[in-house]
């Protein structure tokens, strides 16, 4: 089977990288989807603000 080849042709170190790295990019990801939502439904930001904010807190954290 073609999964098969693919899973054998990389060592365990691999896999456990890159699933490592999904993980990362998930949360980080995530964060900034989170503090959208706090932005603008908790503290009663409007939208566009919110997403300013999320897109500055973005690019300081790069």
């Amino acid at each position: 089977m073609k999964i098969d080849e693919i899973r054998r042709g990389f060592e365990r170190p691999f896999w456990v990288a890159n699933i490592s790295e999904i993980f990362e990019r998930l949360s980080y990801y995530a964060v900034f989807s989170t503090l959208a939502l706090y932005l603008n439904q908790t503290l009663g930001f409007s939208t566009a603000l919110s997403a300013s904010l999320s897109g500055i807190f973005g690019g300081a954290v790069w």
